[in-house]
């Protein structure tokens, strides 16, 4: 993305990335790293200032992020921006639920237990107790009977995704 050249300042360009989604880690939303960096044309490297640095942590949600990039000469660049999208529990579910779909388990009980924790969460009122217990009887079962349905590698994947929207949601039971 180029910064234009007026008369009197140098030109540049920022590069910075496309949109990012990310899954949140915990309630306090994801980690998110990217790479932005800007060229003086006529100084050579400089670094960009951004509205929410590399590393920090985004809240679920959509955040737009801002960056100009500065000379040694002061000429600023035009701010530009991308997004930064870290999607809620609810998101992961229904991202979770499609993969389970796909893999057409015989009695449908993997999906039928993630969409009873998406029903749970997307009440007027979320139920969120009875999402943290319904997601520690799924664990336990796929640790059981209905993990026998899965390949290990699925078994394994969704216990994963699963233990990842617990800590989202703020679950206190150990999993």
């Amino acid at each position: 993305m180029a910064a234009a050249a007026q008369e009197g300042r140098a030109g540049g360009e920022t590069a910075l990335p496309g949109a990012i989604v990310a899954n949140a880690t915990s309630p306090l939303g994801a980690t998110v790293s990217y790479t932005a960096t800007a060229t003086d044309t006529v100084g050579g490297a400089v670094t960009p200032n951004c509205s929410s640095a590399s590393g920090a942590v985004f809240p679920i949600g959509t955040t737009t992020v801002s960056c100009t990039a500065t000379d040694a000469r002061g000429n600023t660049s035009t701010a530009e921006t991308f997004t930064v999208q870290v999607k809620g529990a609810v998101a992961q579910l229904n991202d979770v639920l499609q993969v389970v779909l796909s893999w057409k388990v015989r009695g449908h009980m993997p999906e039928i237990r993630v969409m009873g924790v998406i029903w749970s969460l997307t009440q007027a009122k979320p139920k969120v107790n009875l999402a943290c217990k319904l997601l520690g009887q799924l664990d336990e079962q796929l640790r059981e009977s209905l993990g026998r349905k899965l390949t290990v590698a699925q078994r394994e994947w969704l216990r994963g995704e699963l233990a990842r929207i617990s800590n989202v949601i703020g679950c206190t039971k150990p999993r």
